[in-house]
């Protein structure tokens, strides 16, 4: 794996941690906070995490020429990115709508 994919991949996984990081900080200071919610968020960052450890068993597979456990690690990196995003981007989406309703509540 050529340096700049590997940079890649850790820019990418340095992006997704700090939209983590930011959604729990929004969930933390939610009036109704959601223990479950922010339990999420940390397993998420554990995510994170064990991704930057993928990223370089990618880079060895790459090395050595094993280019079915580099397609198998790239899937792996790639589905569960996709998984997080998606769940953020639904946890912004209801945070907002509740935001709004709230609002409404209390300009009613």
């Amino acid at each position: 794996m050529t340096t700049d994919v590997a940079e890649k991949i850790t820019k990418a996984l340095d992006v997704l941690d700090a939209a983590i990081f930011a959604a729990a900080v929004a969930v933390s200071a939610a009036p109704a906070r959601d223990e479950m919610l922010v339990k999420r968020m940390e397993s998420y960052r554990e995510v994170v995490r064990r991704q930057r450890v993928l990223a370089l068993d990618l880079s060895r597979a790459k090395q050595s020429g094993d280019l079915r456990e580099v397609s198998r690690l790239a899937n792996l990196l790639q589905a569960s990115s996709a998984m997080i995003k998606l769940d953020l981007s639904n946890i912004a989406e209801s945070l907002g709508t509740l935001k709004a309703m709230q609002q409404e509540r209390a300009a009613a």
